[in-house]
């Protein structure tokens, strides 16, 4: 490894910032309009109980991906045949999930879209929207209510692609890292109460787990 490289892996791991806006979607209100997915793709959904069977045709699977199966949260994954086409994980309540170090207070109806890949080759095809209302659909079926997802402010085009599917705009999340540790804060962006629950734990139990927002690694 050559000295300039060894020093900018120093820096990205002593400093980084990351802004996103905070998004809220009403999941029934998406599920129902929800785009129609190709014909030719097999939508699956997995948790810790059918896992092995998703191993068996779709393997392996993102590190991200896995470790939200084992933690005991879910996966959405859309197959061509033997190949994969898209895939995303997602946060299901109760639980306080960090997101680059503030805490997300998910209820017992909630859950947090983490991540989502289309295929490179696949893009642009309209598989991302279509695939959204199917998580919508899902999440419905297995009792929640509402999602929650964040969006780096420099990504304007997948603002414009989320606020045009219906999701709501509700605030922002500042966050650096100094040697190893995240330091973050939250701006809302609406009085809309509703959403205090999950930005500052207002009303949530005691078994929910608040973990400090500074120091988080």
């Amino acid at each position: 490894m050559s000295i300039t490289s060894c020093w900018q892996r120093c820096v990205a791991f002593g400093f980084k910032q990351e802004n996103h806006f905070l998004y809220y979607c009403d999941i029934s209100v998406l599920a129902q309009a929800a785009l129609p997915l190709p014909d030719d793709l097999t939508v699956h959904i997995c948790d810790k109980h059918n896992v092995d069977e998703l191993l068996a045709i779709a393997s392996p699977l993102p590190p991200i991906i896995a470790n939200r199966i084992e933690k005991g949260d879910i996966a959405f994954i859309a197959m061509h045949g033997a190949k994969w086409v898209f895939r995303s994980s997602v946060v299901i309540g109760p639980q306080c999930h960090q997101v680059t170090g503030y805490p997300l207070h998910l209820g017992e109806h909630d859950a947090y879209l983490e991540c989502a890949e289309t295929a490179p080759e696949l893009r642009g095809k309209g598989i991302a929207p279509a695939m959204m209302g199917v998580t919508m659909q899902g999440l419905l079926a297995r009792g929640y209510r509402r999602a929650f997802l964040t969006i780096a402010l420099s990504n304007t085009a997948s603002c414009r692609a989320a606020e045009k599917g219906g999701a709501q705009r509700i605030g922002l999340l500042f966050a650096r890292r100094l040697i190893g540790h995240w330091h973050a804060s939250y701006i809302p962006l609406t009085d809309d109460r509703q959403f205090l629950s999950v930005t500052q734990g207002e009303g949530v139990s005691n078994a929910v787990h608040q973990p400090e927002v500074i120091g988080q690694k």
